[in-house]
């Protein structure tokens, strides 16, 4: 009895330190899984503009699994039936080209937790030139959303920011 006295105080006390430590999760782990497109927004000198090609209710999913796997793929509703991607300008280095409002790529991601970027290693996509490239995108999670931003690479480039919701489980 005398020694549980004398050790009850610590085991409260490392109780006590424990219980008000909050775990911290791994962006590794937030990650994983599929998220569905809430918004894209261009943004111009810091001011939401009008995007021609994407100004337009899109849809889409992004999914990333735990073994270091990514895939993406976004389309505009109201795109037509017949795509001409014979005229598609170079998107630049840190962003994907798309065509008549579709975009898709797949490959690895990597995270830098410190600058609170993710990078996707571009293995294949619709356009042969996007392949090998390295999209670094800049994240910040909020609750049940996964915000992503397309930083500009050169001067007077414009911002992309990306907002995605976590998909549940579907049961069938």
């Amino acid at each position: 009895m005398r020694l549980w006295k004398s050790v009850l105080p610590f085991i409260l006390i490392a109780g006590q330190t424990i219980g008000a430590q909050s775990p911290t999760v791994p962006a590794t782990s937030r990650f994983v899984g599929t998220w569905r497109l809430i918004s894209r927004v261009r943004i111009h000198d810091g001011k939401p503009v009008k995007d021609v090609e994407w100004d337009r209710h899109s849809i889409g999913y992004i999914m990333y699994d735990d073994s270091g796997h990514m895939a993406v793929q976004i389309m505009a509703t109201d795109r037509t039936g017949n795509m001409d991607c014979s005229k598609v300008p170079d998107a630049g280095s840190n962003n994907p080209s798309y065509c008549d409002g579709y975009v898709a790529y797949f490959g690895t991601y990597t995270i830098d937790e410190t600058n609170r970027t993710v990078t996707h290693h571009v293995e294949g996509t619709v356009f042969a030139r996007d392949v090998g490239k390295h999209q670094v995108r800049h994240y910040e999670f909020s609750g049940n959303e996964l915000r992503l931003s397309v930083l500009p690479t050169q001067p007077g480039e414009d911002t992309y920011v990306l907002r995605w919701e976590r998909v549940a489980p579907v049961s069938h």
